[in-house]
């Protein structure tokens, strides 16, 4: 129930009539929550010679996403068409924000 109502909230302030006032704060939230959330990911556990990794005694690989528990991941994808459309808006600091996220998104 909860999740819905956010979702139904975040989307309403992503769409294209609401204030570009909302929009930018509602993308500088999710920019700061990708930020904080790539901020807390250990640099020492995920090594870039690591190319598998074992999921309930399975070895798969890493490319695939298998045992991927950042949440960020799933909250980019539910909202991802809402910001790409956020980065074509008239208001140029709402591209910007959106603009943003894309970078954060693409770097990690």
């Amino acid at each position: 129930m909860f999740q819905k109502d956010v979702s139904k909230i975040l989307v309403a302030t992503l769409s294209a009539n609401t204030d570009p006032g909302l929009k930018m704060q509602s993308l500088q939230n999710m920019y700061e929550y990708l930020l904080d959330a790539e901020r807390q990911m250990d640099p020492e556990k995920d090594s870039i010679d690591e190319v598998t990794r074992s999921v309930n005694g399975v070895v798969v690989p890493v490319a695939a996403g298998a045992g991927d528990t950042n949440i960020c991941g799933g909250i980019v994808q539910l909202y991802w068409s809402n910001i790409l459309g956020r980065s074509l808006d008239a208001n140029v600091h709402v591209r910007q924000a959106a603009l943003k996220i894309v970078e954060v998104v693409l770097h990690q």
